[in-house]
């Protein structure tokens, strides 16, 4: 389920991003930061979190690497590694 629903939410939030809507934003890292817990997903979980709680004036299109490039780097951690657990098992 989070491999199918999680870049959905990122989708999500780089939409928000890109409009500099910020509520929607920490809706969205706030829902997928919960999902990361649940699965022990503990770095995701707290670039979510940094994203969740960010600075409205940050949401500009030249800190957009520096604010969103984490998060990509960290969902795709965390899918290899949720890969690599399927295959174990």
């Amino acid at each position: 389920m989070f491999v199918t629903e999680a870049p959905e939410r990122v989708k999500k939030i780089e939409a928000a991003y890109k409009i500099a809507d910020g509520n929607e934003l920490s809706q969205h890292a706030h829902y997928l930061r919960s999902a990361c817990l649940a699965l022990g997903a503990g770095q995701l979980a707290q670039t979510c979190h940094d994203l969740e709680h960010l600075d409205p004036q940050m949401l500009t299109p030249a800190n957009t690497e520096l604010n969103l490039g984490p998060l990509h780097a960290r969902l795709r951690e965390a899918m290899i590694a949720l890969l690599e657990l399927a295959e174990a098992n």
